[in-house]
């Protein structure tokens, strides 16, 4: 009985264990005796009911009743997870009956619609218009194809909700023609897809970006395996390089780096290996396909464990340009870019290596030939600056192949140039080399049509040459003691050349004390007592013998060594500059003088004061900007009358300053102010100079006039300068006039004016002043 019991349960699909029918197993009949012969509630002979049966049914009313409780129960909490898992997954499942079209949906459709499932009932035309216009043809014929037989579909589309929002939904069904016991349907799932694909629209972006940039940017990347074989290469490196992808995938990398780069570019390979995920940049340089090498800053980085790469990845940048700029940079810091000689920095670096080794090494020898080229200036005042730099490169050209292949030829600025010679034994060698540039140099030379001819002089410091006393303790220390052997072998008579020694090096130290004790009294002088002072040398009429003028000469009384000739501080006035503020005091203190002068002489016919004031100007002040500006202030200060002062010139300073001596020269002039030239017939003596420059005084040197009665050349010269300054309207004052012989002659030559000590030596402002007066009574006492 207990066996039926369970087995009926079991059909219901559960199978329970109960106690109520425990002890039954079996029996006979109550109404037949037919032994074991009940089935379920009756007697399966003689059909009648047992009498346990109402029971039995009583127990079952109450497990199915139990039962039913139950399922309803698991139903309703599937039912609940199924929600939250269709709001989780935004997944929402749908059912359409194909004859009416009506559909059913899940909570989760009308979320992903947009649309209230109170409001709303779903028919397939009805979602179909919920969707974008574009989409709703295709989505049509999608269903009416599935429609007439049993498939599957999927497809993608987008869904705009009332509130215009639109959505992107993955739609996946099938369609059930043969559905048991039913209508034809179809049924399926749609998931509101519209973050997933906003991610993986970015992705594709970002990605064909990613491609865009390998593929086109100008940086090369490539994927090496461990041993340096190239597996991807982006095709930047064609452009680059000239391979493509089957030139160079497959193929070990390192045969087509430069030699000078394959040894750090395996070392450095290394350390990639050594160093997952950690860059390493350096620089390499790599063949081209035609065979010119290209030069590239790389960064690799090892990869290896990555599986998406599986490789060393490099991004190379090419660098072959900034290579260049860099190696011109480089030639630019080390050598001159008019002669493509040293520079001062690369003499200087290998002077400075050679004194480490002389330190070391004392019996080791090397030589300094400092060179200077003589009226260089000259040449560029003249013919221009274009033809000076063509000149200088074409010495430069002879330097190289007066020297060794050891020897370092460079220039140091304008035209200096120094060769400093090593590998040698005695000072033979240099003295020799000195000989031959002095012999190259003098040839001439042809520049663009123009036959120039130049010399050098050059100084020379031998290893062993200096002062025992001295022991160079740089470069610079070096070229300074050449440059005053240079110096010495230009005030020799140029073109030659002057070993440094004992003698040039007290010059030396002398010069260096004169320029500081000068530069200490030019300070004095601008700003306190002035250590200097005027001497006037008067200039007088040949035919009168009446004082018409005077020359100014500056003296130096030095507090500690007493009276300084000019002889030794002007030319050192002029090579440090100095001359401009000196040069200006002087100028002003005799117009200063003029004026003391002018109002010390009260009496009413102050007419007869009538003189001028000659002033030596230097070639650098005439070639100063603010000559003509100086000098125009110092009259308007002083309210002197311009015609009462001249300015006496060389002609070395209107040959050395070209043009700025012309256009200043003709400032003064135009001011009133007389212009002298110094010194004639020592120098150039061109008569161009007379036409083209303002000149109204020339002054016939003294070396001339020393020479008449012992010579008639001397005669001649004199008489030739006369006649050529009258023609010209120019007056005439002949130097050094110390004999009336040669006053009486200079007379009957036409010359108008003297100066010398045959009437008096430079003299202080109050004998002047007492000569001026003297002026007034008769002739010069």
């Amino acid at each position: 009985m207990l066996r039926h019991l369970l087995f009926c349960f079991h059909l219901k699909g559960y199978t329970y264990k109960t106690g109520l029918v425990a002890n039954l197993t079996g029996g006979s009949c109550n109404i037949c005796g037919t032994e074991n012969a009940y089935s379920l509630k009756t007697c399966a002979n003689c059909k009648s009911r047992l009498p346990w049966a109402d029971a039995i049914d009583a127990a079952a009313r109450d497990l199915t009743s139990r039962l039913d409780n139950e399922q309803e129960a698991e139903l309703k909490k599937s039912v609940a997870l199924l929600k939250e898992a269709q709001q989780l997954t935004h997944i929402g499942n749908w059912e359409i009956d194909l004859e009416t079209e009506d559909c059913l949906w899940s909570d989760e459709m009308y979320r992903i619609f947009g649309l209230s499932c109170d409001d709303y009932s779903p028919h397939l035309q009805k979602t179909i218009s919920h969707l974008v216009p574009e989409d709703q043809t295709e989505i049509r014929q999608i269903f009416e194809r599935s429609f007439q037989k049993n498939s599957s579909f999927q497809f993608d589309c987008h869904v705009e909700r009332p509130s215009g929002e639109v959505r992107v939904v993955h739609c996946i069904g099938r369609t059930d023609l043969n559905a048991t016991g039913g209508r034809p349907r179809a049924f399926g799932t749609m998931q509101d897809v519209t973050e997933q694909k906003q991610i993986e629209n970015a992705l594709r972006d970002s990605e064909l970006k990613f491609r865009a940039l390998i593929e086109n940017g100008g940086d090369i990347i490539s994927i090496h395996d461990a041993d340096g074989t190239m597996k991807y290469q982006s095709p930047s490196l064609k452009r680059w390089l000239g391979y493509s992808d089957e030139d160079l995938v497959g193929l070990p990398v390192h045969q087509f780096i430069h030699p000078d780069y394959r040894e750090i570019e395996r070392a450095n390979y290394r350390t990639i290996l050594a160093h997952p995920r950690t860059p390493i940049t350096f620089e390499v340089g790599f063949r081209h396909k035609n065979g010119d090498w290209e030069y590239f800053e790389c960064t690799g980085t090892n990869l290896l464990d990555d599986p998406a790469v599986n490789g060393i990845v490099f991004n190379a940048r090419n660098i072959t340009e900034r290579k260049k700029v860099e190696e011109q940079l480089r030639h630019s810091a080390l050598y001159d870019p008019l002669t493509s000689l040293s520079n001062r920095a690369r003499l200087i670096d290998h002077l400075e290596h050679y004194l480490n080794i002389k330190a070391r090494h004392p019996d080791s020898f090397y030589a300094v030939l400092y060179l200077d080229l003589d009226r260089f200036k000259v040449v560029n005042d003249s013919l221009g600056h274009h033809i000076g730099d063509m000149l200088l490169c074409q010495v430069a050209r002879r330097l190289e192949k007066c020297v060794r292949g050891s020897d370092i030829v460079s220039r140091l600025g304008g035209d200096e140039f120094v060769v400093l010679m090593t590998e040698t034994n005695d000072w033979g060698e240099p003295v020799a080399v000195a000989n031959r540039i002095l012999h190259e140099l003098e040839r001439p030379y042809e520049v663009e049509g123009h036959e120039i001819f130049t010399s050098a002089s050059i100084g020379i410091v031998l290893a062993e040459s200096a002062p025992s006393s001295l022991r160079y303790p740089n470069a610079l220390a070096v070229l300074r003691d050449a440059d005053s052997a240079m110096y010495r072998a230009k005030s020799s008579g140029k073109s030659r050349y002057e070993i440094f020694n004992e003698e040039i090096h007290a010059q030396a130290l002398a010069q260096h004390q004169m320029e500081n004790m000068l530069r200490r009294a030019v300070n004095v002088t601008q700003n306190g007592t002035p250590e200097f002072f005027l001497l006037h040398q008067p200039i007088v009429s040949l035919q009168t013998e009446r004082v018409v003028g005077f020359e100014c000469l500056v003296r130096w009384q030095q507090p500690e060594r007493g009276l300084i000739p000019p002889n030794d501080f002007i030319p050192v006035a002029e090579e440090t500059n100095l001359i401009l503020p000196l040069g200006s005091w002087i100028l002003n203190e005799a117009c200063q003088q003029i004026k003391r002068w002018k109002l010390s002489y009260h009496n009413n016919e102050s007419e007869c004061l009538d003189f001028s004031l000659s002033v030596n100007i230097s070639g650098r002040q005439l070639s100063a900007d603010d000559f003509g500006q100086q000098l125009a202030s110092i009259l308007e200060e002083t309210g002197l009358d311009p015609s009462a002062l001249k300015i006496e010139i060389t002609e070395s300073a209107l040959v050395e300053n070209g043009q700025k001596a012309l256009r200043a020269l003709h400032e003064c002039h135009e001011m009133g102010v007389k212009i002298s030239l110094d010194d004639f017939g020592t120098g150039y003596s061109s008569l161009s100079y007379l036409h083209s420059f303002p000149i109204d005084v020339l002054k016939i040197d003294r070396s001339f006039i020393h020479r008449i009665g012992k010579d008639g050349d001397g005669t001649a010269i004199i008489s030739a300068i006369i006649n050529m300054a009258s023609s010209l309207n120019i007056e005439v004052v002949a130097e050094g006039v110390e004999t009336k012989e040669q006053q009486d002659l200079l007379l009957r030559l036409g010359c108008q004016y003297g100066q010398g000590y045959l009437w008096s030596k430079p003299v202080d402002n109050d004998t002047a002043w007492t000569l001026l007066l003297s002026n007034l009574c008769g002739t010069l006492q």
